[in-house]
């Protein structure tokens, strides 16, 4: 049983949370990506420590870390968050829910930039098909997403790619050309997320 005690001590830990995550709003704003993970890294902890179930006010501070976790380099740690993402909209609103549509398309803009085109192209197939039976097929989401595909597999066919052993992508065709030529992955990064100031403690009630 929660008594009131409890239920205003995490009333007031996810008013800190919501705090937390403004300020780390802020940072992302001014491109201080260091800055804003140490703040959403806490408000993130406190949210999942605090809320006895997962909520999309949780699930859009976790976005907001994968995506600073990206735009400061940390590829892996944005890969394995977008991951985890992904498992929380399905869990929520179901495999062919828009928002799963979303998280794949981020992954898949992380894949690429580590020159993973393959798995890329997975995850924008999948993507492709939410967004073709949630918004037809005359949606501007639907045809940026089809041009996206297209650019991957124009490139697999150009310069196919091979994992080594070390974990690393190496192109068959060496050269200047196909350095140049690669695709760019600065066109492709996650979606940003909506700088809003979402609150944790709203219409939550503890008995």
């Amino acid at each position: 049983l929660t008594t009131e005690e409890d239920g205003n001590h995490d009333q007031a830990m996810l008013s800190v949370a919501d705090t937390l995550s403004n300020l780390g709003l802020v940072h992302m704003e001014n491109l201080e990506w260091e800055e804003a993970l140490g703040y959403l890294s806490e408000a993130y902890r406190i949210q999942n420590s605090n809320l006895d179930v997962l909520t999309e006010v949780a699930l859009n501070t976790h976005d907001n870390l994968a995506y600073s976790n990206y735009m400061h380099g940390r590829q892996e740690a944005a890969l394995g968050m977008y991951e985890e993402i992904l498992l929380a909209w399905h869990d929520l609103f179901g495999e062919n829910a828009i928002e799963c549509a979303v998280t794949r398309t981020n992954i898949a803009c992380v894949l690429i930039k580590q020159g993973d085109y393959k798995a890329a192209l997975g995850q924008m197939r999948h993507a492709e098909k939410i967004e073709r039976g949630k918004l037809g097929k005359r949606s501007r989401r639907l045809q940026t997403t089809q041009d996206m595909i297209d650019c991957i597999q124009f490139e697999m066919m150009r310069f196919p790619w091979e994992r080594t052993a070390a974990g690393e992508f190496c192109r068959y065709m060496c050269g200047d050309e196909a350095a140049e030529a690669h695709m760019d992955p600065s066109r492709y990064q996650p979606a940003r997320p909506e700088c809003t100031s979402k609150t944790s403690s709203q219409n939550i009630s503890f008995s």
